[in-house]
């Protein structure tokens, strides 16, 4: 008889050294039967699609095993074919047995017929064999699957894998419908805060799709000088590719945008996600395997402003309160909580009282344009006498202000500065001058408002970095009340920047200035004219004129060509402009827009067209909500990097 194979390699040395009957030995042991897996699990197959799996029989023993009968439960499951030993190809016919150490492989299929269903059932395979602790004579392996219909797009002749990216809601829900997307809307997010949003990733085909990793990029029609580092403001926080799609299979993608802390600036950047998918090009207009994404999100900041930053009291009477307000407001784009308004006396004073709006000790401002972005604070002042300073704090989430209070016999800095005839507060502004002009000059009035002799001790120009401002000479001296000295400030521009600046220093004994060193810093401007930023505008056209180039009007309607049109654009100077356009759509649209070529529009096309799916024109109508708007974003940046931006809200009508 045949040794067993697993005898083999030590037989000679049992037999040398004990005189061994291996061959007797090992025909005392019976055959032993094995299945492994003891379940498959088919998972989505497409219907009238056949998958293959396999489950491998085995005999451990030393005798040759019988194959007594094999049941499969009637319906999605079959019996494929049999791999017998040494050979590489099913067989139809089931063997009779399994050799001793030997395996025979089982291929089932399973070919769902139903949409939706769950298949079960249950593969038993009966032997001659030994009954063995875990591994019974009689065996059964649990079978399972699922139906799925392709999407109709799927060629069954050719393309079996179907890889898209599909959002809800521009990726802002999880739960409603989802439609192939093409960008994620983040919308307002508070700066330093995080907000996220879900891309679900979707083989809508038979065959496997492998997602093979998530790139973030800048923007191609971004302009020269965007900083890279942008794309780091985008992430994913957790699933990510690579991964594998089973037909019908999905995976949500979250993608997290968080907003710098200290800039309002809109990034320009792409997501895109790369597969195996060789017809993606066809849904997408791009690369084969590639699915793009534009991220759209807009940092906010608040933006804490008080004023006047300093209030004078020495109009008071003895005794009698005098009541003056300032206000706090934000300037900001985001909602502004301030936690306090607090009221600080110099050397325990207790002159002043505050009255806070609604006695709120804390309370929210809207964002600048809001309706509720400023409140109205009073000051009391009830003089005793003598001096009287004192400031009121005003401390936001992320940043804080001061009023300066001052009453009593002190001297007080007050600074102007004259536009023509017309006295005005700082900053000092110069207008808009080209570089290297004729020089320009303002004069700038100090002048003692207090009770108290004012010192002048100093009067320079600080942070200067172009070196354009020049100060008069001046000669320190002393200013009764009431008294006043001007001093000329000239600006001439002597270096091509877009905005100069600089700050005049006056040193005195102010009595607000004491806390800060004596010093006041008056800010002093001037605009390059040579610098402007451009000036956008979009204009929504039916069609571009081949002939004349002239932009044809018509109403936005599903069915009929749109173009927008940036031509109307232009730069003060009459630089070289740059276009940047995006476009959002409504969550159920695959609208897109492409350039005159056909492709993605480049910063050189003033114009660009909306395309999809459906035609070269809006495929659904606009509705209600953030979600169901079409909205054309067009950034056009100068030569020398200046930039403006707008956006234009597009009703689309239906047909």
């Amino acid at each position: 008889m045949a040794l067993h194979p697993r005898c083999t390699g030590v037989l000679l040395l049992l037999v040398a050294a004990s005189g061994c009957d291996c061959e007797t030995q090992l025909a005392s042991t019976p055959a032993i039967f094995q299945m492994k897996p003891r379940s498959l699990d088919f998972g989505t197959v497409c219907l009238n699609d056949t998958a293959d799996m396999q489950i491998v029989l085995s005999n451990l023993g030393n005798a040759d095993l019988a194959i007594k009968g094999v049941t499969l439960t009637p319906g999605a499951f079959q019996i494929l074919g049999w791999v017998p030993p040494g050979a590489t190809d099913p067989q139809a016919a089931q063997p009779a047995g399994i050799a001793a150490g030997t395996d025979v492989v089982l291929h089932v299929g399973f070919t769902p017929t139903q949409e939706g269903a769950d298949y079960a059932a249950s593969l038993v395979v009966d032997t001659d064999g030994a009954d063995s602790p875990g591994n019974p004579p009689k065996a059964s392996a649990t079978l399972v699957g699922r139906g799925f219909r392709a999407d109709p797009g799927v060629n069954p002749q050719s393309l079996r894998q179907y890889f898209r990216a599909t959002c809800s809601d521009n990726g802002a829900s999880t739960t409603g419908a989802f439609s192939e997307c093409f960008f994620l809307g983040f919308g307002k997010v508070l700066a330093g805060t995080s907000a996220d949003r879900t891309v679900r990733l979707e083989n809508a085909g038979c065959a496997i799709v492998n997602v093979n990793e998530a790139i973030r990029y800048l923007d191609p029609n971004a302009p020269p000088g965007e900083d890279p580092k942008e794309t780091d403001y985008f992430s994913l926080p957790a699933e990510k590719p690579p991964l594998l799609l089973h037909g019908g299979e999905h995976r949500d993608v979250a993608v997290r945008f968080t907003a710098p802390g200290d800039s309002d600036a809109v990034p320009l950047v792409r997501l895109k996600f790369t597969s195996d998918d060789p017809g993606s090009h066809q849904r997408t207009g791009g690369t084969p395997g590639i699915w793009d994404l534009s991220l759209q999100a807009e940092p906010v900041l608040p933006a804490l402003l008080v004023y006047p930053d300093r209030m004078t009291f020495f109009e008071a009477t003895a005794g009698v309160p005098l009541t003056k307000t300032f206000t706090v407001a934000n300037t900001g784009s985001a909602d502004l909580r301030i936690a306090s308004v607090t009221l600080v006396p110099d050397g325990g004073t207790q002159d002043y009282a505050i009255v806070l709006p609604n006695n709120e000790t804390t309370f929210t401002l809207g964002a600048a344009g809001s309706g509720t972005e400023q409140r109205v604070v009073q000051v009391v002042f009830t003089s005793h006498g003598g001096t009287a300073s004192a400031k009121v704090v005003v401390q936001g989430d992320t940043e804080s202000r001061q009023v300066a209070l001052v009453g009593g016999t002190q001297p007080v800095l007050e600074v102007e500065w004259i536009d023509g005839a017309t006295p005005r507060p700082p900053p000092v502004d110069f207008g808009q001058t080209a570089t290297g002009a004729t020089d320009v000059t303002r004069t700038v009035t100090m002048k003692n408002t207090g009770q108290a002799p004012l010192t002048i001790t100093s009067v320079s120009i600080a942070d200067d970095a172009g070196g354009s401002f020049t100060a008069g000479a001046f000669v320190p001296g002393s200013l009764p009340p009431a008294d006043s000295r001007q001093i000329v400030v000239t600006f001439k521009d002597n270096i091509h920047l877009t905005n100069d600046s600089a700050k005049l220093r006056i040193a005195s004994n102010d009595a607000v200035d004491a806390s800060s060193g004596g010093e006041r810093f008056v800010q002093l401007l001037s605009a390059n004219t040579a610098n402007l930023n451009p000036v956008p505008r979009i204009d929504a056209c039916g069609g571009i004129d081949p002939s004349t180039g002239a932009c044809q009007p018509a109403g936005p309607q599903v069915g009929v060509p749109l173009w927008f049109d940036g031509r109307g654009s232009s730069d003060p100077e009459g630089d070289t402009i740059a276009y940047r356009w995006t476009l959002q759509v409504p969550s159920a649209s695959k609208a897109r827009l492409v350039g005159p070529t056909g492709q993605a529009p480049t910063p050189q096309d003033a114009y660009a067209q909306v395309v999809s799916d459906a035609g070269a024109y809006p495929d659904v109508a606009s509705g209600v909500g953030a979600g169901n708007i079409y909205v054309v974003r067009l950034k056009v940046t100068d030569s020398f990097g200046n930039w403006a931006e707008i956006q234009r809200t597009i009703p689309v009508a239906g047909h």
